[in-house]
Formats: structure tokens, C-alpha cells, sequence
């Protein structure tokens, strides 16, 4: 209901209570069912003109306006309190299809399960099994690290062999006929053959190895589940995809897949198992829990999965602290000084496994006297010959000039995202993902044209006399060491690494050459770093020429449009690097040229701008700030530089934002993907969620759980339901009931209800008469009974595909099974999230995006209190002491300590409250009413009076709660 309409009825100002009061079953429900069911989406909207979002956008002063005042697009008569709402239909037609497009994905609960067994085996971990984790962290990060090194070390070796080929032989080709179509011929043999190997990846085998994979990844660390992202089959497939679509001569790059890789490396190991190899070999492939086994969550599966993905860039640019910090900038949602220290040990080792290895395949027997730390991946020479402390520096009035360039840069993003979006429109429309024969001929088609452009370009390209012998005795300083980065072993029949002679007459080069026939890597070197050994005094004559950057920046720019989004395994890092350095280093060569015309004889640094160029153009798609600047500084070596990249980059960045989302925030937008933002990030998402109550969109008909049911009951929930938790309470029939506050026992999650059925857990036979049966949790005394019912609990690495395995699970249910009962108490979260009904939507945005919340129930307006802690009640210091007054009166006092082994621990207290009675409800149980005895989930078989020490631990947590000694309860 607009705002106008509310004024004229009377009903209230804006922004009370009710307002905007919304309907029981919930109103992302209401409003998706409403539009669904009337096709309108004008009762979502501010009734205003439905042309003046599009004039006002139109307007350059009202932009300026917008970015100064942020609601100046509304209506004088609209009130504050309403500002962030949908302006007109068109709007709201636009947010209500991309809420259709979530209802695709689903979310992921990073909230570990505290049930009564897993804190009955936390209790009874001794000091030895967490040291034994703590390693274990620190060793599964040395290992993503150097298996990424390995991987990478692989696929350098792998393209400098097919590279070397392939131009090898086109280039001699042209030595020894001269002509065009049979060298033409044989690059497109190349490059078309392995487009299609890599389509036929994506279109057949696995479509998550398409592109680089950072929007998915983006959207896992958020908290959507993305069935088969990490997967050992998207794992071999992007693998070899990555290989085959360098080959095959696109614009592309390993930095984005590498990023994916690394991410399954490190959500694999932090699993220690595979679902794949399990179902290859008919039994499960997993680790015991003492070999590494510690990590089998989704909040510890996230954190691997984040330091994998550092690992990954870090491999790709042997950059450890721009890698990591991309990681963190660009991917992880949940951030930890403890990500960040592990993650630093992978980055290190990734690029020391690397370089290592590389040293070894040139010089396996003097691997201790090989100089490190001198070569980098996109450095054409090594540090002690292009003396960078000489060719890196500034002047303070070029500061400007490099804020412009970042502005420029950041134009340069946002045109390509936009463009970008209007391919991938097209692309839906006739090249749609069911149609895999026309994705395979769309990525050879562009191989084609790739290709093709390419080798016309070096084919017009201009015939220029070589260098001097002095000249070229600096040009040529970078020797084999340097192939396995370059990719290539680009030395041309005439002897020379980079004049090749091509068509040219003998003492000729062509100019073009140089750049369009070589991997794209190479060329990304050249642009770099050409001419930087030239000693002082000496003039650069065969530099790289304007009209070379411009037509390289003006024929990959597109090529990188489209290559973005198709069936291939394409990473768009070096791409978009190689063009912001080629205009650059052009806007070096102007500068130069004004400085000389204006009379000035200062040196200027041809490549610092060709460093601020490539950094302003990356972080203008991207739109990272900090890894940007590390990972162009590590790179290149040009630590001179770090305050022009800065400055720069940020110009990028705030250019970009002013004027569109970035490149990967666009992805997820188009997918649909219902990813939270950080907190505040977004002035209008702040606006928005300030102005509304959680109760305002909350749901408040719940289908509930009861704790113990009939199986067939709970069976027929789940197939009646696509819910992914449950909440388990005594009064079903309340929750349902809109608006009827009910008590809340504890959570469940589908993919865990399905593990209990498969495993036969918690299910007993029970005639629903008289008091249940205390064996009906099938409750265990040992740690290690403990460890193998929760190990059956795991979803990693072994998952249960929800609307998959289900059928399976649910079928292989006898007749006598479904009858039986099942006890949902000890495997329920005991503590799910809660938030107060009147609190603002901004507090519950906060507490899903921190905790990484699937689901999050709300309390009463007045909720009841039993206590408060604070900063120092928690602190480890008081708990630690609160532990040992425990220990003290629980087992020591009471004697029950005397003859327990090193492994008895204080006895768990379960809940005791809400086990008393069960009411009908929709799940079909019988009124029941009991005294249903606590369940003992914590105490020691070993204690010589288990009793005695429930009795006294239960003392001394009563006091802790009530102040005063209390009366325990009847065991």
C-alpha cells in the first residue's frame, strides 16, 4: 500500500507500527504469492510518475545531487521514514524477479550444532585432543599450500610445452614458406581443437568449471549452498579446463580458476574424505578423526575453503600477501586473525613449493646454490638485472595525473560490466545453458575470432630493423629461467626471445609480433617490463610504440567482454591487467612527449605508469583497494610505488562505485544469489533495514517438530515440506497458530533428520503408552561411541543431498520402521540464535551476516530473564576458575574422583525442563503425558559414584545462575 493511500485512509503516520504491519505467513510469502497471483507489483511501490526514475537518471545535476544527499530521487511530500521503498512499479517489478531467482538457491548454517552429544564429547575431550586439533590446523594449511604449488608448478610446465609448440611451429612455418594460410591454418588446428575440449567441459561435464568460479565462491563464503561448487569432479574438470583454455589461445588467465581450485583443495583437505572417490569405490574414503578428521563442519569447511582460495591467486601471481589479502577483501564473509595467520602459511608455502620446483626441473643438482627471490611470474628479467630501485619512481606533481588514471580506470570497469551485461543478455537468449552444442560452437567461434585477429595483426604488422648488438645485449638478458612463467619458450628460428622475424627480412623484426604472438602472459611481461635492463643514457629504440599499446588495448578490451561468461574456464585477471598497463604506458609515452615539448629534460618512468595503469584498470572491475595495490607491488617489484598505486586504485574504486555494482557483485546480482553484504557497506541497505522491525518480516506460522514422534510422522513432514530447519517444541499445534508464542526446545536441520532415519538413530519401539523409555535416545557412555554416533551426524565430507538422497533414504524405511518412535532430543541444537521481536531488521542483518545464520527464530517483545553475563564473566581467566570450583565440588569433594581415569570428565547437565508432556499435534502424536526422566549424555562409566557427581555438579550450576544454593533435582 503506497504512502499516499495511507494518508488518505487515516491509517496512521508513516512508520508506526501499523503501518506496516504484515501478514502471518511471512512477507517475502506474501509479497512473492501477491505478485505471482495479480501480476502487479504497484502495491509494493511510493506511487510516483513511472518516467521519472528514467528522467531523473537522465539528469546529471540530480546524479550529482544523489551522491551529496542520497534521497534527493524522492518526492518533497515523501516522508524519511519511507525513503529506501521502491519508487514506482518498474521497480518493484525489478526487486520481486530477482526474489524469484533466490528462491533457486539455498542457504547454509556456518552455527555449529551443540546437541547433548557433542557436548557431552566436548566435555570429555582431554587437554591432549585439542593440542592434537590445534596442530593438525596448522598442518592441513601447510598442505593446501604446497599441493597448490604442485598444481600450479603442473600447469606452468604443461602450457610452456604446448605453447612452444604450437608458436614453434607456426613460426617456423613462416621461415620456410613465407606464406599466410598454412601457419593461419595450423594456429587455428591449435587453438579451435582445445576451445573445444574445454567447452565440451563446461557444456557436459561439469558447469561450475565455467569462468573463474570468484561469484560462486563469493556466494559460498556468504552462506549459499552450491551443490557440486566443490566437488573432486569440478576439481579435475576446471583443472583441465583451465590448461586447455590458455591453449587454446582465448583471453584468459589462471588467476580466477586458480582461485576455484584452491578452494576445493582446502575445502577437501579441511574434510579429510571425498563423497566422489566414496561412491567410486563403494565405500567411505575419509581420515579417522585423529588423523586430521577435526574439521568435519560448515564453519571450519568455510575457513579452509577462504585460505584455499588465497593460496590459489597466491600460486598464480606468486604474490603471498596480496594473494591473502584478496582473500579477504574479496572473498571471505567471515574474517579471523586466525584465517589470516593460517592463511599466510599456505600463500608462503604455495609460492616456495612453486619456485622450488621450478629450480629443480632447470637445476636439479644445485638446487642449495640456486639464487631465490630474484624472479618473479611477471617479471620479463630478474630483479638484480632490471634494477627496479632504478626504473620505478615519481614525481610529487604526477600524483594527479595517477588520480586521474584511476578515474579513468574506474570508467574504463564500469563500461566493460555493462557491455559485459548486455552479452550475457544476448548470450541467455541464444545461446541458453540447455543448449550445449550451441555453448561448445559459441567458445570455438571465439577461439576462432581470437585467433584470427591475432595473426591478422601480426600479418599487417610494421617490418622494423633490429637493434644495435649493444642494444640487444640488454634486451635478451632474461634466459630459460624465465620460459616456465612465460609460458613459452618464445625464442624465434632467427635466435632472439623478443624480435621475431616472422614475414620481416632478414635484420628486420615485426613489431607486432611481439605482442599478439605469445601467450597472453608473456605479452602481459612485455608490456611490463621491456627495456627496464637498459642501462642509464642508453635510449630505448625498440620500445614498445603507441600505436602497439593502443591497437593491443583496443583488440582485447572486447575479446575480454566476450569471453567473459562463456562455456570455458576463463580467468579475466591478465586480461584486464594487460590492458590497464598497455594505455598506461601509453599515457606515459604522452606525458613524456608534453614533458619534452614543454622544454623539460626530467626522466620520467615509463613503467610506473604502466604498473598505475594495469592497477587502476583491475581494481576498476573488481574494485578492491588494498589487494590491488599488494598484489601489483609483489608482481612487479615496484615497492617504490605503493603510494601512486594507492591513490590511484582507490580513485578506480570510488569511480566505479559512484557509478555501478563490481564485476562480480553484478554476476551474483544476474544469478540471483541471496548474498548479504557486509553490514553498513551499502548506505541504502543500512537505510532500508534501519526503517523496519524483524517482526514486520518475520513468519510467524512455523511448522514445528515435536521432540519425539512417529516416524511415519516425521516422514511425512519432510515430503510434505521443502523446509531446511525445523523447530522441535511440545506444542506443534501452537507454532503453527499465527501470532501464538510457543516454547522453543531446540532446531533441526533437514540434511540431519535424513542422517538420523538412514542410521537408524534415536529410533525405538514405544506402544505411546506410559512414560518413554529412557533407552529411546540410545544414549552412550563412551567417548569413543560418543565420536562414531556424531561421525554418522557429519555432513562433510560425506553429504547428504537433501532433495536428492531423500527418496533413497525414505524408501529404504521398512513398514515396521515407520510405526516406531524417534527421539529428536539429544541430536537437536540446544541453543538456536534468537532476536527480539521489536528489534530493528539491521540487528538481524548483523547477526546473520557475523554468525552466518540460516535461520534465526524471534523471541517475545517482553521475553523472560533468569540472569546476565558480561565482558569479564566470560573472560578465559574467570571461566577457567568457574571450571575449577566445578571439578572441585562436582568430583574432588564428593569423592568421586578416586577412581576414575585420566579421561573422566564433569558429568553434562541436560535441560530438564519441557520434557513432562507432548500435546496432539499435525505430526499425529497422541496426547502424552509422563515424568520422563533427564538423559545422563555427559557422565563417565569410570565415575565410582556417577550419581553422587551429577547431584553435586548440578549444585554448583544452580549457584552459578541463582546466587544461593539450590535444591537439585530428583534423579
Amino acid at each position: 500500500m503506497s504512502y499516499s493511500r495511507l494518508k488518505e485512509e487515516g491509517q496512521g503516520q508513516a512508520g508506526s507500527g501499523d503501518v506496516l504491519r504484515i501478514a502471518s505467513q511471512g512477507a517475502l510469502r506474501q509479497n512473492l504469492e501477491s505478485y505471482q497471483t495479480h501480476h502487479t507489483a504497484s502495491n509494493f511501490a511510493i506511487e510516483m510518475d513511472k518516467n521519472l526514475k528514467r528522467k531523473r537518471r537522465a539528469s546529471l545535476q540530480d546524479f550529482a545531487d544523489k551522491i551529496k544527499l542520497g534521497h534527493e530521487n524522492y518526492s518533497p511530500n515523501v516522508p524519511a521514514s519511507v525513503h529506501g521503498a521502491p519508487q514506482n512499479e518498474e521497480d518493484s517489478r525489478e526487486i520481486l524477479e530477482l526474489l524469484n531467482r533466490m528462491s533457486a538457491f539455498e542457504g547454509q548454517d556456518f552455527d555449529k550444532n551443540e546437541n547433548d552429544v557433542s557436548r557431552a564429547a566436548q566435555l570429555n575431550r582431554d587437554e591432549l585432543d585439542y593440542a592434537n586439533e590445534e596442530a593438525w590446523k596448522w598442518i592441513l594449511a601447510f598442505l593446501v599450500g604446497a599441493i597448490m604449488g604442485v598444481l600450479m608448478f603442473i600447469v606452468d610446465i604443461t602450457l610452456e610445452g604446448i605453447n612452444t609448440l604450437k608458436f614453434g611451429t607456426v613460426k617456423r612455418l613462416i621461415a620456410s614458406t613465407g606464406g599466410f594460410w598454412a601457419p593461419y591454418a595450423v594456429l587455428l588446428c591449435f587453438n579451435m581443437g582445445f576451445a573445444a575440449i574445454t567447452g565440451y567441459i563446461v557444456a557436459f561435464e561439469a558447469p561450475f568449471a565455467a569462468g573463474s568460479g570468484i561469484p560462486e565462491l563469493k556466494s559460498y563464503l556468504n552462506g549459499i549452498h552450491l551443490r557440486g561448487f566443490l566437488s573432486l569432479r569440478t576439481f579435475v574438470c576446471k583443472f583441465i579446463g583451465v590448461i586447455t583454455c590458455i591453449a587454446a589461445g582465448l583471453v584468459s588467465s589462471k588467476g580466477g580458476p586458480f582461485v576455484h581450485l584452491g578452494s576445493i583443495v582446502g575445502g577437501g583437505l579441511s574434510g579429510m574424505g571425498s563423497s566422489t572417490l566414496s561412491q567410486l569405490f563403494g565405500r567411505p574414503i575419509k581420515a579417522p578423526r585423529r588423523y586430521g578428521g577435526y574439521f568435519r563442519n560448515d564453519a571450519d569447511h568455510r575457513d579452509y575453503v577462504s585460505i584455499g582460495a588465497a593460496a590459489g591467486i597466491t600460486s598464480s601471481f606468486s604474490a603471498p600477501l596480496g594473494g591473502l589479502l584478496l582473500a579477504v577483501e574479496e572473498h571471505s564473509s567471515f574474517y579471523t586473525t586466525n584465517i589470516f595467520w593460517r592463511g599466510f602459511v599456505s600463500t608462503c608455502t604455495a609460492v616456495t613449493v612453486l619456485h622450488v620446483l621450478a629450480q629443480l626441473r632447470l637445476h636439479p643438482g644445485a638446487i642449495f646454490e640456486s639464487k631465490f627471490g630474484i624472479r618473479r611470474d611477471y617479471g620479463l628479467y630478474d630483479d638484480n638485472k632490471a634494477l627496479y630501485g632504478k626504473v620505478y619512481f615519481y614525481y610529487l606533481w604526477e600524483l594527479p595525473i595517477y588520480a586521474a588514471m584511476g578515474v579513468f580506470g574506474g570508467c574504463m570497469g564500469v563500461l566493460f560490466i555493462k557491455l559485459n551485461i548486455v552479452v550475457s543478455r544476448l548470450r541467455g537468449r541464444f545461446v541458453p545453458v540447455m543448449k550445449r552444442g550451441r555453448r561448445i560452437a559459441e567458445v570455438v567461434t571465439i577461439a576462432w575470432v581470437t585467433s584470427t585477429v591475432f595473426f591478422l595483426a601480426c600479418w599487417v604488422g610494421e617490418c622494423k630493423p633490429l637493434p644495435s648488438a649493444r642494444h640487444l645485449s640488454f634486451y635478451e638478458m632474461d634466459g630459460d629461467e624465465q620460459d616456465i612463467y612465460a609460458g613459452v619458450d618464445s625464442v624465434d628460428p632467427s635466435g632472439l626471445k623478443h624480435f621475431p622475424r616472422l614475414w620481416c627480412a632478414p635484420d628486420h623484426y615485426n613489431e607486432n609480433g611481439r605482442l599478439f604472438l605469445n601467450p597472453l602472459v608473456q605479452a602481459l611481461r612485455t608490456i611490463y617490463h621491456f627495456g627496464e635492463t637498459l642501462p642509464a643514457g642508453l635510449p630505448d629504440s625498440a620500445g614498445l610504440t603507441w600505436d602497439l599499446l593502443a591497437l593491443w588495448a583496443m583488440i582485447v578490451f572486447p575479446l575480454s567482454i566476450f569471453s567473459a561468461g562463456m562455456a570455458a574456464t576463463t580467468g579475466l585477471f591478465m586480461p584486464w591487467l594487460s590492458v590497464g598497463a598497455a594505455w598506461g604506458r601509453l599515457t606515459g609515452l604522452v606525458i613524456t612527449a608534453l614533458a619534452k615539448r614543454m622544454g623539460s629534460s626530467l626522466p620520467i618512468s615509463l613503467s610506473a605508469y604502466t604498473v598505475i595503469g594495469a592497477s587502476a584498470q583491475l581494481s576498476g572491475i573488481t574494485r578492491n583497494i588494498l589487494a590491488m595495490s599488494v598484489l601489483t607491488m609483489e608482481s612487479t617489484g615496484s615497492l617504490q610505488l605503493i603510494v601512486p598505486i594507492m591513490v590511484a586504485v582507490f580513485a578506480a574504486k570510488m569511480t566505479g562505485d559512484a557509478l555501478s555494482l563490481g564485476f562480480y557483485e553484478v554476476q551474483i546480482k544476474i544469478r540471483g544469489a541471496p548474498t548479504l553484504l557486509e553490514p553498513n557497506l551499502k548506505a541504502h541497505q543500512a537505510m532500508v533495514s534501519d526503517k523496519l522491525h524483524v517482526h514486520e518480516v518475520m513468519t510467524t506460522q512455523l511448522l514445528a517438530l515435536a521432540p519425539v514422534g512417529k516416524v511415519k510422522d516425521l516422514v511425512d513432514v519432510l515430503q510434505r515440506c521443502k523446509h531446511q530447519a525445523f523447530p522441535v517444541t511440545p506444542d506443534v499445534s501452537g507454532a503453527w497458530q499465527s501470532g501464538e508464542a510457543f516454547p522453543l526446545h531446540g532446531m533441526l536441520r533437514r540434511t540431519l533428520l535424513l542422517r538420523l532415519l538412514k542410521h537408524r538413530i534415536g529410533i525405538f519401539a514405544w506402544d505411546g503408552r506410559g512414560p518413554i523409555p529412557l533407552s529411546s535416545a540410545q544414549v552412550v557412555h563412551d567417548q569413543q561411541q560418543r565420536w562414531e554416533v556424531l561421525e554418522k551426524l557429519e555432513q562433510i565430507p560425506l553429504k547428504i543431498r537433501a532433495y536428492v538422497d531423500q527418496e533413497q533414504i525414505i524408501k529404504d524405511l521398512t513398514a515396521e520402521d515407520m510405526e516406531m518412535h524417534i527421539d529428536l532430543r539429544p541430536y537437536m541444537q540446544r541453543v538456536p540464535f534468537l532476536v527480539h521481536a521489536n528489534a530493528s531488521l539491521s540487528r538481524a542483518y548483523r547477526l546473520f551476516r557475523t554468525m552466518g545464520l540460516h535461520t534465526l527464530y524471534v523471541g517475545q517483545a517482553k521475553p523472560l530473564v533468569m540472569g546476565v553475563i558480561t565482558r569479564k564473566d566470560i573472560i578465559e581467566e574467570n571461566a577457567e576458575l568457574v571450571l575449577g570450583k566445578k571439578a572441585h565440588e562436582g568430583l574432588m569433594l564428593e569423592g568421586a574422583l578416586a577412581n576414575s581415569p585420566r579421561h573422566a570428565a564433569v558429568p553434562f547437565i541436560p535441560e530438564t525442563s519441557g520434557y513432562a508432556e507432548y500435546t496432539s499435534s499435525p505430526l499425529g502424536l497422541d496426547s502424552i503425558a509422563e515424568e520422563a526422566a533427564p538423559i545422563e549424555l555427559g557422565a563417565s562409566p569410570h565415575d565410582a559414584n556417577p550419581q553422587v557427581g551429577l547431584l553435586s555438579a548440578a549444585r554448583t550450576v544452580m549457584r552459578t545462575f541463582s546466587g544461593k544454593r539450590a535444591t537439585a533435582p530428583t534423579f
